[in-house]
């Protein structure tokens, strides 16, 4: 667990009173996340809060997963931005586990400080979101079916491992159960699984694991078409191809953030790839 430690701030663990304000550091940064968001989001990890007198003035988590680990919601108030914090953040979540992989997504004004950990380019991911349009749902052989037991989540979760090399299946259980999770079964095997689930303003695809693009769509279109007329948000690897389709679906790209990553992070070994996030900062 993170200790306390002393400096001109106060950097102290994230508890769960603590999460009022840190989601009062979101709502001034114009992040959409919910206080539900970052109730999930300490379930799984753990965080520092940067305390100055009695204002909370910083916030940083992060989650590690059997290989490797993520760093996210870094949050830094206005009247506090330039003078080093979130540097000191970084360091400290990274202080007892310098020898793990770890992943993070940047934007433009935070790329320098992460540079300077150590961090370096890794690809990128586009943010699409908006309200879903009528199209033809992609076509595909198999028959897609909610996953509903134990059973079904263990196979999610090898597809998963496969897929991405992290071994995170405390999240995916945790996805189960905040939201819906829907497989591509061919011959009675899973080959693709989608989760969406209640996050910001409307809802949230992610993660989405699949062998190809279209075996992705066709569980994105099942998703989308349960929408309703919602926001809905979709975290894509710029490698998935999926922009234009999403476009055509009624997303438009919000955003772009870079992919930042420190050590070897783990080689995927299964034959599916990620097309979506679970966030940004779960990854």
């Amino acid at each position: 667990m993170l200790q306390q430690q002393e400096s001109a701030w106060r950097f102290q663990p994230l508890r769960e009173q603590d999460l009022p304000r840190a989601h009062a550091l979101s709502v001034a940064a114009r992040w959409p996340h919910r206080l539900e968001d970052w109730a999930f989001c300490l379930a799984l990890g753990e965080g520092l809060a940067v305390w100055e007198q009695n204002a909370l003035v910083g916030v940083a988590m992060r989650w590690r997963y059997a290989h490797g680990m993520t760093i996210g919601l870094i949050i830094v108030a206005d009247t506090h931005r330039g003078r080093g914090m979130a540097s000191q953040m970084v360091e400290k979540l990274l202080a007892d586990c310098a020898s793990e992989p770890v992943l993070l997504h940047a934007t433009p004004a935070g790329a320098g400080v992460y540079a300077r950990q150590g961090f370096v380019p890794a690809g990128q991911v586009l943010q699409m979101q908006g309200e879903p349009a009528p199209v033809t749902p992609v076509v595909v052989a198999g028959q897609i079916a909610e996953l509903a037991d134990a059973s079904a989540l263990r196979e999610a979760i090898a597809l998963d491992d496969g897929a991405t090399g992290m071994g995170r299946a405390a999240l995916l259980q945790a996805l189960a159960s905040a939201g819906r999770m829907v497989g591509l079964y061919r011959d009675g095997h899973l080959q693709a699984y989608a989760v969406v689930r209640l996050f910001g303003r409307g809802q949230v695809i992610g993660p989405v694991i699949a062998p190809d693009g279209d075996s992705a769509l066709a569980l994105i279109d099942t998703l989308l078409a349960e929408a309703g007329s919602g926001l809905v948000r979709i975290d894509i690897p710029e490698s998935s191809g999926l922009q234009t389709a999403l476009l055509a679906r009624g997303l438009q790209q919000v955003d772009t953030v870079a992919v930042m990553a420190k050590g070897a992070w783990p080689i995927p070994a299964g034959g599916a790839s990620r097309f979506a996030l679970a966030s940004q900062a779960l990854a």
